[in-house]
């Protein structure tokens, strides 16, 4: 016997709801961060050869021990997605955001701390934030010479 929903909580069962079929619900794209992360690093690759633009893989799932031992080697929460550094031995920092991303606390933190440091910062959205940033920053880019 099947019991409703509120029965089978109280009963002590979980029970998920089921999704109307014609449902125009869409789940989360839990890659569109790291597609827009994957472009921008494409992009500078391309139109900023000189530079050196990295990914810092401070995030994602790991088991406990693997967080232990990454944190004990020196992981910091709310460093940038992207480090670029310059031949001038400047860099600059890249947080990526997908649609609807907004900057933990801890990332807010690091932010602050290079903006008070004038270590350039940007929280991107887009590779137009990044074309933008790099304007701002007085970056040459080869679509700049165009």
């Amino acid at each position: 016997m099947t019991l409703p929903p509120l029965l089978a909580i109280a009963a002590g069962r979980r029970v998920r709801p089921r999704k109307a079929e014609n449902s125009e619900v869409r789940p989360r794209d839990r890659n569109a961060e790291a597609r827009i992360q994957a472009a921008v690093v494409e992009w500078i690759r391309l139109v900023a050869p000189d530079l050196i633009a990295f990914h810092v893989p401070n995030g994602g799932l790991r088991t406990k021990a693997e967080a232990a031992r990454m944190k004990w080697v020196g992981v910091l929460a709310g460093v940038p997605d992207i480090v670029v550094l310059g031949l001038d031995g400047r860099c600059w920092l890249i947080e990526v955001k997908g649609p609807g991303g907004s900057l933990s606390p801890e990332q807010c933190v690091i932010r602050d701390r290079c903006v008070a440091m004038r270590i350039p910062f940007v929280v991107a959205k887009s590779i137009d934030d990044v074309r933008l940033a790099f304007r701002l920053w007085g970056i040459e880019t080869r679509e700049a010479k165009q």
